[in-house]
């Protein structure tokens, strides 16, 4: 099982990536730790895209990306920006991840989950 191959690679994050055979471009993305699945892993999504990416050379399809997660879809798109004075270009891959409006506590309040009273 995947759960079972990040237990024996022992690493912080280990991300699997399927391709999905109906869609272009959109692969399933998990990511588990030596003892459990997690929802969101910015470094494994990272490291994915540059995997899948360098995989066929860089192809037009594969220029954007979507990773299908337990978070939703991340989309990861291989921009080629030159910087400002510069005549050097630089590939960049951007990731667009959800967004997840922080929430104001107030002394007082309502607990949050999993806090103690």
């Amino acid at each position: 099982s995947l759960a079972s191959i990040a237990a024996e690679c022992n690493l912080s994050e280990t991300a699997f990536v399927t391709p999905r055979s109906n869609e272009v471009g959109a692969y399933d993305l998990r990511w588990f730790t030596p003892t459990r699945e997690v929802a969101l892993c910015g470094h494994g999504t990272l490291a994915a895209a540059a995997a899948v990416m360098a995989s066929d050379g860089g192809e037009s399809q594969r220029r954007r990306m979507v990773f299908h997660t337990l978070s939703g879809e991340l989309v990861a798109t291989l921009t080629t920006p030159t910087p400002l004075g510069s005549s050097v270009v630089c590939p960049t891959i951007e990731l667009d991840f959800p967004i997840n409006v922080p929430e104001v506590l107030h002394p007082g309040g309502p607990k949050v989950d999993g806090e103690e009273e």
